[in-house]
């Protein structure tokens, strides 16, 4: 009786793993025969990505790799199934998720099935760097303004003498891909600035509050399950208009207690390390502005 002819696949869907902190992460990929077990067979595998770099991977030796790799799989008789193994270098470095494809080809002795090629994904697991995000406080009524660029703050410091820096508020990612973007509005009215993380506050700030001034993406945090995350904390004064952002449960609970800021739950988290880096400089604008010296204005006609 005539054998069928071994027939070779490589199982299908998606390897997902994180990367790792030391020395290598192994994926492995599942190959079967069907047909003739009786005969030895073998089959060439290549990795090939788009997305990950060849020094992503490790050779044989455990080495960096210098190419993709690059191997044979063989069976032994009466061998039906066997596994590949690819080692990813582990690292400490923030970076995107990448995709990579393994494909079976040059079988010998042996044919190929319909599937021959699988994937892995290698999962950032690494946090990214992080930047400090600076506050300031508008002396004449109050309102608050953060950024995360140093040029942006220097030019506050040398420019605007009505805005006093307040040390750092707390940090953000310095890679805009590590985390969520938080987006900035100027409010026309009171010169002060609305944060949001979310897009749907966004686009509804856009679409129905024309005095508030759309400025962008202005840094990116962390989600609320980031290891170290931090909730920052978004106050609304009642007399001028302005928010107040900030980390500490202790400053929240002590604006709040002046009766004149409305507690708005968290409005982003922030990511580690995020405290205020000298807070005997911020004698803060929310403790000397009591509502009779804000800006004059009523809660009906704020922007909330």
């Amino acid at each position: 009786m005539t054998m069928a002819t071994p027939v070779l696949t490589i199982a299908p869907g998606l390897n997902d793993r994180l990367e790792g902190s030391d020395l290598g992460v192994q994926f492995t990929f599942g190959v079967t025969r069907a047909g003739d077990s009786t005969v030895p067979v073998s089959v060439g595998f290549r990795v090939t990505s788009t997305q990950a770099s060849a020094n992503d991977f490790l050779d044989k030796d455990l080495q960096v790799a210098l190419d993709y790799p690059v191997g044979t799989l063989t069976m032994a008789a009466g061998e039906t199934s066997k596994t590949i193994s690819v080692v990813v270098s582990s690292d400490r470095f923030f970076e995107p998720d990448e995709r990579f494809d393994i494909t079976l080809f040059n079988p010998v002795d042996a044919v190929l099935g319909t599937q021959t090629t699988s994937s892995g994904i290698i999962r950032n697991d690494d946090p990214g760097d992080v930047l400090p995000v600076y506050r300031f406080a508008k002396i004449s009524n109050g309102a608050y303004f953060f950024t995360g660029s140093l040029g942006e703050r220097n030019q506050i410091i040398a420019s605007f003498p009505d805005f006093r820096a307040e040390g750092v508020g707390f940090f953000a990612y310095a890679e805009a891909s590590a985390g969520a973007p938080v987006y900035r509005f100027a409010n026309l009215n009171n010169g002060g600035y609305f944060f949001t993380g979310s897009l749907a506050e966004r686009d509804a700030t856009i679409a129905n509050y024309p005095n508030m001034r759309y400025e962008g993406s202005t840094f990116s945090v962390a989600s609320s399950t980031a290891p170290g995350a931090q909730p920052v904390y978004r106050l609304a004064n009642l007399t001028n208009g302005g928010y107040l952002y900030t980390t500490a449960a202790a400053e929240r609970d002590a604006a709040l207690s002046l009766g004149f800021w409305r507690n708005e739950g968290v409005s982003f988290y922030a990511p580690a390390p995020s405290v205020v880096t000298d807070p005997s400089d911020a004698s803060l604008a929310w403790t000397e502005l009591a509502p009779e010296s804000a800006m004059t204005a009523t809660p009906d006609s704020l922007w909330v």
